[in-house]
């Protein structure tokens, strides 16, 4: 029976085996905000499901023959549980169990007992919500397994609004930064006044990743400073796509300073601007040698979470990111002695 410690009270969870059938989702999770209309359990499951990250998921647990994390559930009354996390590993199971109902999956595929019921982390059913918030962001924000950074967000957003804890405190509970704490917010934040704004996005909650980076850019946070209406700007452009991907969003500086690259950016989309910029930089910065080091620069931007999150598990690369350090901080020195 484990033990955990939350806000100072000593608590105690169970690992069960619960049947899948008595597992529900959880309709209050941030992701199904923009959703219109009463949501229920169907129209939970084929949202999810629609996901292109649970339909992988699904394959890999068939892979891999079961699940490499149990999904935390509360109990809900009648006999039923919530999934408080682990809502696509539920969705996922379900539709294995829905493919050997039918067939398309056997039992030496996939073990059938293991979908009648599921190994799960049951807490208290007096557990107040705040220290589930507490608990599943110190288990999943600053623990060896990252969540996604929507679900992080989400757990700041709660414990900053709906619990009122204020930013230090949020801090010293999850041992974060206070800038990921403010920015993971006012993104989150964003997101819901966008999505209110725009409630047919086809994208709907997902364009967090998109506020994510414009808070994470001292430029653009400085560009907003200045310029409260940038905001409202970026909703408007946003709405009318000018961005193929959240990753331009990190040109947009570039872009603000530019009035040519700013008309192309309203006239057409944001590669148009992004050309314009690039028209704009001087032959020498062309040369092979610097066209690497803004290659490599971009590189660097783009890195998927998921792969920043395996460099921490392979010395090897973490090694090779090292040493990327040393020779830059190295080559900055010696510009600097000659500058002298």
């Amino acid at each position: 029976m484990p033990k955990i410690t939350v806000m100072g009270v000593p608590r105690e969870t169970e690992i069960e085996r619960i049947p899948l059938d008595k597992i529900r989702l959880d309709l209050s999770n941030v992701r199904f905000d923009h959703l219109k209309g009463p949501l229920d359990e169907q129209k939970i499951e084929e949202w999810i499901w629609d996901e292109e990250d649970t339909r992988a998921l699904m394959r890999a647990i068939i892979a891999s023959k079961g699940l490499t994390n149990r999904p935390v559930i509360i109990p809900n009354g009648g006999g039923t549980y919530v999934v408080k996390e682990g809502n696509r590993r539920i969705v996922a199971l379900r539709k294995i169990k829905e493919a050997m109902n039918k067939g398309k999956i056997t039992e030496s595929d996939f073990p059938e007992d293991y979908l009648n019921e599921v190994e799960c982390e049951v807490l208290p059913a007096d557990m107040p919500e705040i220290e589930v918030d507490i608990y599943l962001a110190r288990e999943h924000v600053t623990g060896k397994r990252e969540w996604a950074a929507l679900n992080q967000a989400s757990h700041f957003y709660s414990l900053y609004l709906d619990h009122s804890l204020p930013y230090d405190k949020i801090v010293d509970l999850l041992e974060v930064s206070k800038a990921t704490v403010v920015r993971a917010i006012n993104a989150l934040k964003a997101s819901k006044e966008y999505l209110g704004q725009n409630p047919d996005d086809a994208l709907g909650i997902r364009r967090y990743t998109y506020f994510d980076e414009f808070f994470k850019k001292k430029d653009i946070r400085e560009a907003y400073k200045m310029d409260p209406t940038l905001l409202n700007k970026f909703y408007k452009w946003i709405s009318e796509d000018k961005f193929r991907e959240h990753r331009q969003v990190r040109r947009l500086p570039e872009v603000l300073e530019n009035p040519k690259a700013i008309e192309a950016l309203e006239n057409a989309n944001m590669d148009e601007a992004i050309k314009v910029v690039e028209a704009g930089v001087p032959p020498h910065m062309r040369e092979p040698s610097y066209a690497l080091i803004q290659s490599t620069i971009e590189v660097m931007q783009s890195m998927p979470r998921s792969e920043i999150a395996a460099i921490r598990q392979d010395q090897t690369k973490y090694s090779l990111i090292k040493t990327l350090q040393s020779e830059v901080e190295a080559l900055v020195e010696e510009i600097e002695e000659k500058k002298a």
